[in-house]
């Protein structure tokens, strides 16, 4: 109940359908759902971003951003996309996709 679900009816319903095939029993226990729910990176804290000086390069900072949390979902994920893709809170499989692409990640 206390869970944000920044991914809303998509996100619920993966978590319910991860439970369902993970549970033991006929019935979905709370503790199957707390295993079938994938934690999301907590937020960068603007003390650990580079400070602006002289001029910064907002988009390449924003890239190794992207490129971090991108490289650590696909290890966590095991290489699913479908699920780097939900666990990076993003809209579609395509977004994912076209950023891994631009970034150049295999």
């Amino acid at each position: 109940m206390s869970h944000a679900w920044p991914g809303n009816i998509r996100e619920l319903h993966g978590t319910l359908l991860r439970a369902s095939i993970w549970a033991d029993t006929e019935e979905i226990t709370e503790a199957d759902i707390k295993e079938a729910m994938i934690e999301r990176p907590q937020q960068v804290k603007t003390s650990e971003l580079p400070e602006i000086g002289n001029g910064i390069d907002v988009q390449g900072v924003l890239d190794d951003i992207k490129r971090k949390y991108i490289t650590q979902a696909l290890k966590k994920t095991a290489g699913n996309k479908k699920e780097t893709t939900a666990l990076l809170g993003l809209p579609n499989y395509q977004t994912l996709s076209n950023w891994m692409e631009k970034l150049d990640i295999q």
